[in-house]
């Protein structure tokens, strides 16, 4: 797994300027941030969390989830003393994900009409951002090793783009480089953008997990 500087090392030797004397460390990181923004959105990282209750309450508060996209499952009452084949059923039937002043709360509505309380647990499951070793707050690379090209060679269009853009707007630039580099990141873009299609078509054609729900109006992702 490589971290944010091996990455932005690969990234400008794609761009053809390890030096670098073109681009700037923030330029390349914006860019690596941008394709993993977008990557994470094809392909999310899964994970699940035990939360113990504050207090009584239908909204669940998720903010010790980073980089939370979409709560997949919740199972309450749940009790982590209890081996997974020995739990009790879950009564949540419904529930939706919301933010309040940028903190995730998930709602939930349950089958009988109780309560969770405080000190209960309840489980998560839920897909989240990927983080890379050095990259804003990332203390790891959640990256699967073969998905890191895919991310340098997002990064290097939106790099690419980004100094086009510079260029532009500087008088003194030379406008037929600044039109060519913006050429190169567009086809950098699309290349991108093509290869996360095909990575969606084959996470779905290899059936890999995802915790499902009812389709149900309380279900909505907000």
């Amino acid at each position: 797994m490589s971290n944010l500087v091996a990455l932005r090392t690969r990234v400008l030797q794609l761009l053809s300027d390890t030096a670098p004397a073109t681009f700037t460390t923030g330029q390349v990181d914006e860019g690596i941030h941008r394709a993993l923004d977008e990557y994470s959105q094809y392909n999310p990282m899964q994970g699940f969390a035990l939360l113990e209750l504050p207090g009584d309450g239908w909204e669940i508060a998720l903010n010790g989830v980073s980089g939370l996209l979409r709560v997949m499952a919740v199972h309450w009452p749940y009790d982590s003393t209890l081996a997974e084949d020995a739990q009790h059923e879950s009564l949540v039937s419904h529930w939706f994900l919301w933010w309040d002043d940028a903190q995730p709360i998930v709602t939930v509505v349950t089958s009988d009409g109780s309560m969770p309380e405080e000190d209960d647990e309840v489980r998560i499951w839920y897909e989240a951002a990927h983080t890379i070793d050095g990259l804003s707050t990332g203390t790891v690379t959640s990256l699967p090793d073969l998905h890191e090209s895919l991310i340098v060679t997002g990064a290097a269009a939106f790099t690419a783009m980004s100094q086009a853009v510079a260029m532009m707007n500087d008088t003194a630039a030379d406008m037929y480089s600044a039109t060519l580099m913006a050429t190169w990141g567009r086809a950098k873009e699309r290349e991108f953008r093509q290869l996360l299609s095909k990575l969606a078509v084959q996470i779905g054609q290899s059936g890999q997990p995802r915790k499902a729900w009812t389709v149900d109006k309380w279900d909505r992702i907000y």
